[in-house]
């Protein structure tokens, strides 16, 4: 009988060769992908192709412009220029795609930098060129008038010293014009104070700000005169002195260029006005004057005298009301002989209620008329004579129709004068 073959169940081993190509083929293709990578990653491509440009056109161009230099293979490393497409050329050194070091950098329409970049941006020291004119020497930070230098304008003008962000924060500030030389300084991106030489030959030193005299300072003008004092808008405004040539001096407030409030005028002959201004006149106040017979003050009101105090070399004194340049209202009068007279006055004469006092100690109180006793009074008598007073009727400063004579101050007698003297005595 004959036995059937069984079928082999064994695998048959792989044809040698056939794995080892796919893991290489697999290597190849990583291997490729790897390099693709890193050629991405470090440019390799966009160099090569920069390279190759700059060797068979001798230039460069990119989405930005147009390169032409010196290269590290396609890398703007070097001497080179740059022709942007918004315009603007540069010239100078480069380091790694970047404007680096020292290079020219032309803004069309605006101006020229000169100087130092870094990072593609004007730092370092530097000069700026506009067209206009102005021209601006110093350093830069991050593209912009940063640290100390010097701005020139083209009329002549500079601002020297600090600056920040394209604003000049601190330093000197100088320019000219019609008006005259000035001297700004600055401080805090704002005006703070000036020396100013105007073109009429005045001379400022002081406080300014928002492109005036406002604050404290000195002004001298041509003529010798001054001010010293506070400013507002170009305008003497506040309180301050201002001494004339001729030696008068004014102390006290002021409004637009004008004497306004209260303050005090003294003449150079001593003369001193001391009140209320306006508008450059005396309004009210004080009016003092000294001289070789004496000592006058005056007090005002809406620019007329209404008052005066006066003590004279010779002794004689007033205090009270003054009118028209005449003793007028109440007051009081001391005169050279020691008398003194204290009541009302008219035209510079006794009139209406008052007292009169002589010497001898007798005074008289009562009604005057032309610096007379005229009308109802009573005559006191010295204390050293007969009498005690004399009560009545008064004309002409003396006695005059029906009065009362008292010998004590409570024994009296009825009596009848004539022009000044007795005629009749009735007990």
């Amino acid at each position: 009988m004959t036995r059937k073959k069984q079928a082999s169940t064994a695998i048959a081993p792989a044809k040698k060769g056939k794995p080892i190509k796919g893991l290489i083929l697999t290597g190849i293709v990583i291997a490729m992908a790897v390099c693709v990578y890193a050629g991405f990653e470090t440019q390799f491509f966009e160099r090569a192709y920069y390279e190759i440009q700059n060797l068979t056109t001798q230039e460069v161009k990119v989405g930005t412009g147009v390169y032409t230099g010196e290269t590290d293979f396609g890398i703007f490393t070097g001497n080179g220029t740059f022709t942007f497409t918004s315009g603007e050329f540069y010239e100078g050194a480069w380091q790694n795609f970047q404007m680096e070091g020292m290079g020219k950098l032309s803004h069309p329409g605006s101006g020229t930098y000169s100087g130092e970049f870094v990072n593609a941006q004007k730092s370092g020291q530097g000069t700026f060129i506009w067209d206009n004119g102005d021209t601006y020497e110093g350093h830069w930070d991050n593209d912009a008038m940063n640290g100390e230098g010097i701005y020139r304008f083209a009329d002549g003008s500079t601002m020297d010293g600090e600056f920040q962000d394209n604003c000049f924060d601190h330093g000197t500030y100088t320019f000219s014009n019609l008006t005259g030389n000035y001297v700004i300084q600055y401080a805090d991106e704002e005006m703070a104070a000036a020396s100013i030489q105007f073109a009429d030959g005045s001379i400022y030193e002081g406080d300014f700000s928002d492109g005036q005299i406002n604050g404290h300072g000195t002004i001298i003008y041509p003529n010798g005169d001054t001010y010293t004092g506070e400013y507002e808008n170009g305008k003497r405004c506040g309180t301050g002195i201002y001494d004339w040539n001729s030696g008068d001096q004014y102390n006290g407030d002021w409004s637009a260029d004008k004497m306004d409030g209260e303050g005090t005028y003294t003449f150079s002959s001593g003369v001193r006005l001391t009140g209320e201004f306006s508008d450059n006149q005396f309004h009210s106040g004080e009016y003092k004057t000294n001289s070789e017979a004496g000592t006058y003050t005056f007090t005002l009101k809406n620019g007329q005298a209404v008052a005066v105090e006066l003590s004279l070399q010779n002794g004689l004194k007033y205090s009270g009301g003054f009118s028209d340049g005449a003793f007028h209202g109440q007051g009081k009068i001391i005169y050279t002989t020691g008398e003194s007279y204290e009541g009302g006055f008219i035209g510079g004469l006794r009139s209406g209620k008052g007292i009169y006092r002589w010497t001898d100690g007798a005074y008289y109180d009562g009604q005057w008329s032309e610096d007379k006793m005229s009308g109802e009074g009573t005559y006191y008598y010295p204390k050293d004579s007969d009498g005690y007073k004399l009560t009545g009727t008064f004309s002409d400063g003396k006695p005059n129709g029906e009065c009362k004579y008292y010998v004590t101050s409570s024994r009296s007698y009825s009596t009848t004068w004539n022009n000044g003297k007795c005629i009749k005595v009735t007990e």
